[in-house]
């Protein structure tokens, strides 16, 4: 998996785990990859672990159906991690899991499918698990078939709705986006809707895309430093303060918005999501306001200190 050496991590939209599975493992094998987070798996309760087991590797599943959606997450034996089963996760194809690597500092590792489809609310439901997760502060890394096209953002042909959305998400949460290259292409079309984002600066030694056709999607790749941490300067994180959140409540005043504030404003459906969008941010502002936290990192005998100011 690429030319470094480190912790070497992958993505890809199988569109199918069972027909796949012999590919899969070769894959895993041949790219010596450690941790390999699949969308699309197509699975349900009924497909016992016997079908999609593959020695040396242990398997996280979140299964939806078969008819589409579901992630995985493939982890080498020798790879220690923990899985967060408590995040808020709102039905989310969404997994997380706290990667413990030998001699090296914890991250958190998030597998993230979202369909083409999906409502906008997705976003922000997605906010509110970055901000449970960035109270740890812990590096987090999330990868996975996103459908938001950043491949092209130009005056000419500036990015949809959906794209700007999960940009502003990165940004809030000083996120870095490294897949930079297409990640499905067809005939007609070149996207880059696979994506890996990451928070710490320095950690990852290599990242980019396999065009490997086991699907209609390429396998998105990176390598992180396995014991070198990040040193000097500091980061200002933009984040949301979820300690006294109360979902209940949240939920209630949500429910209480007249959709009359929306449909009424134009017939332009882009104006209307924009609308439900500030109305929903100023209501997760009550709850969850928006905080810059400021982190002074040093190094000291490979061992990192930090100060939250």
């Amino acid at each position: 998996m690429g030319s470094k050496k480190g912790l070497a991590m992958a993505s890809l939209n199988i569109n199918g785990l069972r027909s796949h599975i012999d590919e899969i493992e070769l894959l895993l094998n041949e790219l010596k990859i450690n941790i390999l987070a699949l969308n699309e798996t197509k699975l349900d309760e009924s497909i016992n672990c016997q079908i999609t087991d593959i020695a040396g590797f242990k398997l996280v599943r979140l299964d939806r159906s078969r008819q589409g959606g579901g992630i995985s997450l493939y982890v080498r034996d020798s790879i220690q991690y923990i899985l967060w089963n408590d995040i808020p996760n709102n039905n989310l194809e969404l997994l997380c899991i706290e990667v413990q690597p030998h001699k090296s500092k914890s991250f958190l590792l998030i597998a993230w499918y979202r369909p083409p489809n999906d409502p906008i609310i997705t976003f922000q439901r997605v906010e509110i698990v970055l901000s449970y997760l960035d109270r740890e502060g812990k590096e987090i890394i999330l990868m996975g078939d996103t459908n938001c096209d950043l491949l092209k953002d130009s005056i000419e042909s500036p990015l949809n709705s959906n794209s700007r959305r999960i940009q502003r998400l990165y940004e809030i949460f000083s996120l870095q986006q490294i897949i930079k290259e297409p990640t499905r292409v067809t005939l007609t079309t070149s996207t880059l809707i696979d994506h890996i984002a990451k928070s710490c600066i320095g950690s990852i030694l290599e990242a980019g895309v396999h065009k490997i056709t086991i699907s209609d999607h390429y396998v998105t790749f990176c390598v992180r430093k396995l014991n070198a941490l990040n040193s000097g300067g500091h980061k200002t994180i933009r984040t949301r303060n979820m300690k006294k959140f109360n979902e209940e409540a949240f939920l209630a005043d949500v429910a209480k918005v007249s959709w009359d504030r929306v449909v009424s404003v134009t017939n332009d459906i882009d104006s209307m999501v924009e609308t439900w969008s500030n109305l929903f941010s100023s209501i997760i502002e009550k709850y969850a306001p928006i905080r810059d936290i400021e982190f002074r990192i040093g190094t000291v005998l490979g061992l990192t200190l930090s100060s939250r100011l």
